[in-house]
């Protein structure tokens, strides 16, 4: 029985870090879409502005050229780094291993439920099916884990009546933010700077 238990408490586990994995997969793709729009919208203002004549004269023309020239390849790498990433199809391929994943531990916790002991052949095909649906997908990561380990315990406390602490909450909220800061903060910080270039360039009367 106690082996069921902590196979089901594993597996629920893990299906949380792939749906959390698809989330966040599913956000990349959204994010990067969008900042590589936003960067080409932003190549073409740059390459108008001295066309209309809408510079304000304290940066040159010859500096102007080459921030966009330099601009454009750097939306080529980009585009062709986040391109490798393919967001989108992994995260359905991780959402359908939490599904698979999810599946199983429904059957766990059916036998966990209903105080079903466990047999070797049995416990042993549940372990099987576990780590093959692991073996057929990519691995989730550390911080989808922190959060499937907060979401898991929060679940636990309200089966058994009791609350969790708001400090526990508070620090792994804080651990998860800075693992999200972290992997997404390249997508603002690109379009800071083309914005801040655009608004350096452009003439003080537009």
């Amino acid at each position: 029985m106690e082996s069921y238990k902590y196979l089901y408490k594993r597996v629920a586990m893990t299906s949380k870090a792939r749906y959390e994995a698809s989330r966040r997969l599913k956000s990349q793709s959204w994010f990067s879409q969008w900042t590589l729009a936003y960067m080409a919208i932003g190549q073409i203002v740059l390459s108008i502005l001295p066309i209309l004549k809408l510079t304000n004269g304290t940066v040159s023309t010859e500096l102007q050229s080459a921030v966009t020239v330099l601009f454009a390849v750097i939306v080529l790498a980009y585009s062709l780094l986040l391109g490798m990433g393919d967001f989108s199809a992994r995260s359905a391929k991780i959402h359908q291993c939490g599904l698979e994943l999810g599946e199983l531990a429904r059957e766990l916790k059916f036998l966990v439920d209903k105080n079903i002991e466990s047999n070797k052949d049995d416990y042993l095909q549940y372990i099987e099916r576990y780590y093959q649906c692991l073996n057929r997908y990519e691995n989730h990561s550390s911080h989808d884990y922190l959060v499937a380990k907060k979401e898991h315990k929060n679940d636990e406390a309200k089966e058994n009546n009791t609350s969790v602490s708001w400090y526990y909450n508070l620090w792994w909220c804080i651990r998860i933010m800075i693992y999200r800061f972290w992997e997404f903060c390249h997508y603002p910080i690109s379009i800071l700077v083309i914005s801040l270039w655009i608004f350096t360039v452009q003439s003080a009367t537009v």
